[in-house]
């Protein structure tokens, strides 16, 4: 029975390899497409400790990992392959499982060479974006964070709430992935919106002027949201919020 239930992964990968360097001997490079350009992709598990400046752990940090199918020639964003979302441990700790074999249909879009995108937040601290190197760009089937087994710091926050204001600002610009036409992606990341959010909206308390887009406030991004499709996003949202 178990043999049984390996066959169609096994298949999978193996029909994959093999149209991979099928696609590599041809030559189909010489079209302007990456080489290889999988018809599948999978991932590596992510494991790292989130601490301040002074090397102390940070608990309750919120995690986001992407994973973009992007156009190759352009880098415009088509749609997610893998979205999560998770918190730190008492040490400062997160995961990510690892995921795949999924199937992709290669002529819709490529695997963002830079991908994984991680985003970490936590109240009183900078945000920070984490992308692979860009100038080891990997275009395989296989993907790992260069962050995978690293310690990632978080430098406490200093400056006037303007300024807290634009890092706000910069976070919400990267969190556009989770909203992109048609999408569900939002329903990934749950505490992340959340969180920024209650910060935004204490902004907005403190008349502090922002240039927010998505996350003006649960109840204003819930009414751009395809409700019929996706669900209601208050009602989700509303068992994390404070």
């Amino acid at each position: 029975m178990v043999g049984k239930r390996l066959r169609w992964p096994v298949g999978v990968l193996m029909a994959a390899i093999l149209l991979e360097w099928t696609w590599h001997l041809l030559g189909f490079w010489a079209w302007g497409l990456p080489d290889p350009w999988p018809p599948v992709y999978w991932a590596q598990g992510i494991v790292a400790q989130v601490v301040d400046e002074g090397g102390q752990p940070l608990k309750d940090a919120v995690v986001t990992a992407n994973w973009e199918i992007q156009r190759p020639a352009e880098g415009h964003s088509l749609r997610q392959i893998a979205v999560m979302e998770t918190v730190t441990d008492e040490a400062g700790r997160f995961a990510f499982p690892s995921w795949g074999p999924r199937l992709h249909w290669p002529i819709t879009g490529v695997l963002a060479p830079s991908g994984p995108q991680l985003l970490l937040f936590k109240k009183g601290y900078a945000p920070v974006r984490l992308v692979n190197d860009p100038f080891h760009p990997a275009y395989g089937p296989s993907r790992e964070s260069d962050w995978n087994g690293g310690m990632i710091k978080l430098a406490a926050f200093r400056g006037d709430l303007r300024d807290y204001a634009k890092l706000l600002e910069l976070l919400d610009s990267d969190l556009e992935f989770a909203f992109l036409p048609g999408s569900c992606d939002w329903k990934d990341i749950p505490r992340m919106l959340v969180a920024v959010s209650t910060e935004t909206q204490q902004l907005r308390e403190r008349q502090v002027p922002t240039h927010l887009y998505n996350l003006h406030s649960l109840e204003d991004r819930a009414r751009q949201v395809d409700t019929t499709r996706c669900g209601s996003m208050n009602e989700m949202l509303g068992r994390y919020a404070p």
